[in-house]
């Protein structure tokens, strides 16, 4: 069954609401206000809450990114509230033209609306790539730029706030200058002012210098780096407000920048066609536009640093890092992104990870060792850049007499494990936990195969329930 919305028309910017899910809260506020430039009538959704999570499960496969879950439980829990004009409002979401789940939350949106009883809800998508070119948001030029701008204003504010919140001798302070700016920058933005590279090359200095006069007393803190899956990374939804608990427990929180991914789908239209072909021209573009947007971060880096906050180096350096760890051409769920970013995080301080030992491990058909298919692997996936260190890791020589309980399984027709030398997955995890006296639950199902989830219409049903069993019995002690 097809599930059909009406597209968004250029009719219904004058007549429409467009309601759009949070993610990253500083950089979607000032980009509402570029959106608001140019007579959209927008509202960022802020509605949280286990509520919103139930209700996209209702509607989107349990199986389906989480994300994903979370964005169309959103508007769904929105469009549920009685605080619209349904006849008068749309929805926005993004695709990045990638081969994850951005590119396809739109087929599952609709299909949502629908099977909810929002058919009429017009869905407008903002991606560059092409996609939904006919419910596509019309992007003019001067759009983009102060969608750009927004980005990158946002990405100051929000580093520069983390830095001084946590050591500021007025509570309070980081936040009112945070305040104080984004109101500032969503001026601009609505007077079609500071949105040039050049003006925000000279803004970047004045925001910097302002945050340096926050009176500060610099004392050794746990300095945490977050990196992750884009959407759950910044949206508090996504991560239970992970920036707000970690600063609850005195740290200094470092969120890469929202632009790194821009500037990463950007430069994987090069690395796409280095790698597997394509039009040289549409690469040369992709390189003029990368430079254009590592110019403009640079100077943001540049003004943080004179009025002595830390940055990171440019992105051209950032792309260097995972070399000799991951391919570039690992892209899925932001793939080398991650690697780097995180080498970056070290690099620059904040070497802690947060990642206390875990009461138990809970693993469904769990790849332990890549080892027996490298050539496989190097020939179909990662183009011979990883090197042999990734295929001969093994999670079984990572286990010692203080690892955590496990409760792990694997079915007999699970055709991805014998592929994967079957002998090397499951039982020399067993072999590992026996030898280092680790409490296990091991089950073996006859009917069972890879990626099934929680396991329904197979003999492997009910396996969650008896993990969690496991889990709270070893906690419990």
């Amino acid at each position: 069954m097809e599930y059909m919305t009406p597209n968004f028309t250029k009719d219904m910017v004058k007549t429409h609401k467009i309601l759009i899910p949070n993610m990253a809260v500083t950089q979607f506020r000032l980009m509402q206000a570029a959106l608001a430039s140019e007579g959209y009538q927008t509202e960022v959704l802020g509605n949280c809450g286990s509520e919103v999570a139930q209700l996209g499960l209702k509607y989107v496969h349990n199986d389906t990114c989480y994300p994903a879950l979370l964005v169309i439980g959103q508007f769904l829990d929105a469009l549920n509230s009685g605080k619209y004009d349904l006849e008068h409002t749309a929805l926005l979401i993004t695709q990045t033209g990638g081969g994850c789940r951005a590119s396809n939350y739109i087929k599952l949106l609709r299909k949502a609306l629908v099977k909810a009883g929002y058919g009429n809800i017009p869905v407008a998508s903002l991606n560059f790539s092409g996609l939904e070119k006919g419910s596509g948001l019309p992007l003019t030029v001067p759009l983009l730029r102060k969608v750009i701008a927004s980005i990158f204003y946002g990405d100051m504010l929000v580093a520069l706030r983390s830095q001084t919140h946590a050591y500021e001798n007025h509570r309070g302070d980081a936040d009112a200058m945070t305040e104080k700016w984004i109101s500032t920058i969503q001026g601009w933005i609505r007077d079609d002012k500071n949105y040039s590279a050049h003006d925000m090359k000279r803004r970047f200095y004045d925001i910097a210098a302002d945050y340096a006069t926050i009176p500060i007393t610099r004392v050794p803190k746990v300095k945490v780096g977050v990196v992750g899956e884009i959407y759950v990374k910044y949206s508090p939804l996504g991560n239970n407000d992970l920036e707000k608990f970690l600063e609850s427990q005195d740290c200094e929180v470092n969120l890469p920048g929202l632009m790194g991914f821009v500037e990463y789908c950007v430069a994987n239209y090069r690395l796409d066609i280095d790698l597997y072909g394509g039009n040289k021209l549409v690469a040369g573009g992709a390189d003029k536009f990368l430079g254009w947007l590592d110019s403009i971060g640079c100077a943001s880096y540049d003004a943080m640093r004179k009025y002595g906050f830390y940055a990171p180096g440019s992105f051209r350096e950032l792309m260097k890092k995972p070399e000799g760890i991951i391919s570039l051409g690992a892209k899925m769920g932001e793939g080398w992104l991650l690697t780097a970013e995180m080498i970056e995080l070290v690099q620059g301080g904040y070497g802690y990870y947060g990642a206390a030992k875990p009461g138990a491990l809970l693993l469904a058909y769990p790849v332990v060792n890549f080892s027996e298919v490298k050539i496989a692997y190097q020939a179909l996936m990662d183009t011979g850049n990883y090197g042999w260190h990734y295929y001969c890791s093994s999670v079984a020589d990572l286990v010692t007499d203080d690892y955590p309980p496990v409760f792990f399984w694997y079915g007999k027709d699970d055709k991805v494990l014998p592929w994967m030398i079957n002998q090397v997955q499951g039982p020399a995890l067993q072999a590992a936990l026996e030898a280092h006296k680790v409490p296990y639950v091991m089950k073996v199902f006859e009917s069972a195969p890879h990626s099934i989830g929680v396991g329904y219409t197979t003999d492997a049903e009910g396996w969650l329930t008896d993990a969690v069993a496991f889990w709270e019995q070893q906690t419990a002690a």
